[in-house]
């Protein structure tokens, strides 16, 4: 580890020792939720989805138009 990468370290270290405070485990954050994981999954295949269907469309009106040009 460098010096600079050790700095965040010994600072929380310095202040958790001047306030008597604790180190935190692991955080609980919102992203460790299943509710969290379904709604990344969900907006991951939707955006799929969108994604496939806006190609799928610019395909059809090339072929029907011949140009690119909107």
């Amino acid at each position: 580890m460098t010096r600079t990468a050790r700095r965040p370290a010994m600072a929380m270290v310095a202040l958790t020792a001047l306030f008597g405070a604790t180190i935190p485990d692991a955080p609980v954050t919102a992203a460790d939720t299943p509710v969290s994981l379904l709604g990344a999954v969900f907006q991951m295949v939707s955006h799929g989805l969108i994604a496939a269907a806006m190609f799928f469309v610019t395909g059809v009106f090339y072929e029907r138009t011949k140009t690119l040009s909107i």
